[in-house]
């Protein structure tokens, strides 16, 4: 299973739902649900033109299961280095919680 971080990586480039569904004819509602990690059996035709819009790869849209320590590792160095309430600890946090629900399934 896999953790769509579709919504992050959006943000980051300062692109609206509106736009990148502008942009990627795709429905915005639709694209709502993939960033919530509501739908996970996106064709690929569709991770393709997402990962375009955002200039990645489609295998960076997403986390794996098989990213889980990475990640761990990844909040604990934000959580020595900004501390605990950190964003980027928050964020790595809800990523793990979210993986660890497929390992768990």
């Amino acid at each position: 299973m896999f953790v769509f971080i579709i919504k992050d990586l959006r943000e980051e480039r300062g692109i609206t739902l509106k736009q990148l569904a502008e942009k990627t004819g795709l429905n915005k509602e639709y694209l709502k649900q993939l960033e919530n990690n509501e739908i996970h059996d996106a064709p690929y035709s569709t991770l393709f033109k997402i990962a375009s819009e955002l200039g990645i790869s489609v295998q960076n849209l997403y986390y794996t299961v098989e990213d889980y320590e990475k990640l761990r590792k990844e909040m604990h160095t934000h959580i020595n280095k900004c501390g605990v309430n950190s964003k980027e600890a928050k964020r790595i946090s809800c990523i793990l919680d979210m993986l660890q629900n497929f390992m768990y399934k």
